[in-house]
């Protein structure tokens, strides 16, 4: 075995080699050119709408010398902030770094706003709002764009080598793989855990080593032995679990001296201060959205309803706690529908097995010309928002099923009524009509065991880009 001075040549050798190189200083100076185009957008935004409604403002120049004596410091300890919580030395998930990034944002907005009241500042109060509620999105697009553009040149990236068994290894890929923001450049193959002198002659041999990735399988105490030899080692070290699908959603309590950890159920999946404050949002943002979203959603009534029937269609769905409600959508089938549907099946082995496989059939039809356009655009669903507003749905949650396909549930059918289904959720920003229903069901079951308001808004964000992408729908 290595001593641990050599350990620490090799990661002195990638650190000056810049392939572990976080890049700290240019990750700084990123958030603060982002922070002060926030700033700017802001006030474009707010001087655009001022001369729509023929209403005069002041120049950018004047506004920011006022407001340039809080905004400063404010702006310097939240990059401050950053850095002390890892931002720009570790390489964090994108959401999670994204919701560093809103919650920073808003202790912004906060301190910002009472410096200038205790100051009798007068500084533009609503340019401070308006900066502070667009500086997320500002940021993570500025940090996603500076990352690819490293990432091309091979600035930035670390390499890592996973170790694991069979599938447990290709796993462990796949994860290290799945998010491009952590930067991780996976070595060819996956190394066996056969020994503790193998691992550590795949380590020796890349001296440009950032992590090691170690997939558990629980098969035997020489997994054990090789975590231990490579922390002796001195490598930074990532232990993926043995999944076994029981520790989802239960919290960690540690015991202070011992090694060993509690893994505590929730008493309630979501607690009642909680679903209050989800029910809030819901009813508020599904309201705004209808006085947005009216005059485009008669119009598809308009054309919907060109061929005599009903431009809404009330399809009975499962809820919360087990309730059948009509959950509404746009009519994308013939008015003929359910016949065309036996027809076809009783026609086809290949659709009947398919059918009854997702209950979806790609080349469904039943579907008509225009259905087909507002299903891929996701058009057809929002007369949804009444069902949010009426309270049988919510923005975010698992997709709502009908009576027959609680069967798939099996046992996670009480989690999956303990909560309102919803508009959108994980199936449908993960693959929608790609999935198999053993996906979606597990997808749905995640969700409700770990919901945060956090994971809503994430959700909520990633919708967009899946309707744009139109991927799994139809």
């Amino acid at each position: 075995m290595l001593s641990f001075s050599s350990a620490a040549h090799q990661k002195l050798s990638a650190f000056l080699s810049g392939q572990r190189l976080h890049m700290p200083g240019a990750q700084a100076l990123t958030d603060v050119i982002a922070i002060l185009f926030s700033a700017f957008v802001a006030y474009l935004l707010i001087a655009g709408a001022s001369s729509v409604v023929g209403v005069g403002h002041e120049s950018i120049t004047r506004l920011f010398s006022e407001r340039f004596p809080i905004f400063f410091p404010v702006a310097v300890a939240l990059i401050g902030w950053f850095f002390f919580s890892g931002q720009y030395h570790q390489r964090i998930a994108f959401w999670v770094s994204a919701k560093d990034a809103v919650a920073g944002s808003l202790f912004a907005l906060m301190a910002e706003g009472f410096g200038q009241f205790a100051s009798k500042a007068d500084a533009s109060r609503l340019w401070t709002f308006v900066t502070w509620l667009i500086a997320p999105v500002v940021l993570m697009l500025v940090r996603r764009v500076g990352r690819r553009i490293a990432h091309a040149r091979g600035k930035g990236l670390a390499p890592v080598l996973v170790v694991g068994r069979g599938t447990f290894g290709t796993d462990a890929v796949r994860l290290v793989q799945s998010d491009p923001h952590l930067g991780f450049k996976v070595a060819s193959g996956v190394v066996e855990p056969s020994s503790v002198e193998t691992v550590l002659a795949a380590v020796r041999a890349m001296p440009e080593l950032s992590y090691v990735v170690m997939a558990l399988s629980g098969a035997d105490a020489i997994e054990n032995e090789i975590v231990l030899a490579l922390r002796e080692y001195g490598v930074s070290l990532v232990i993926v679990p043995v999944p076994t699908g029981l520790t989802s959603g239960m919290e960690v309590q540690y015991l202070l001296g011992e090694d060993s950890i509690f893994l505590v159920d929730k008493v309630e999946v979501v607690p009642r201060f909680n679903r209050a404050c989800k029910r809030a949002f819901d009813v508020t943002v599904a309201a705004a959205l209808l006085a947005v979203a009216a005059i485009p959603m008669a119009l598809v009534a308009l054309l919907v309803k060109r061929d005599g029937g009903p431009a809404l269609f009330a399809h009975n769905r499962i809820g919360f706690d087990g309730e059948v409600f009509g959950c509404l959508k746009f009519r994308s089938m013939s008015v003929n529908a359910e016949q065309m549907l036996a027809d076809h099946l009783a026609s086809s082995e290949e659709a009947r097995v398919e059918w009854e496989t997702s209950r979806k059939l790609k080349d469904d039809p039943r579907v008509t010309a225009l259905g087909r356009f507002i299903r891929k655009t996701a058009l057809d669903e929002l007369p949804q928002l009444i069902n949010v507003i009426r309270g049988d749905m919510a923005l975010v949650g698992p997709r709502p099923v009908t009576r027959g396909e609680l069967d798939y549930y099996g046992s996670t059918v009480k989690l999956y009524s303990s909560v309102r289904p919803g508009i959108t959720g994980l199936w449908q920003v993960s693959g929608r009509s790609d999935l198999n229903y053993e996906q979606r069901v597990r997808l749905d079951t995640w969700y409700v065991r770990n919901w945060t308001p956090w994971h809503d808004i994430a959700i909520l964000l990633k919708t967009v880009p899946a309707v744009l992408s139109r991927r799994g729908a139809y």
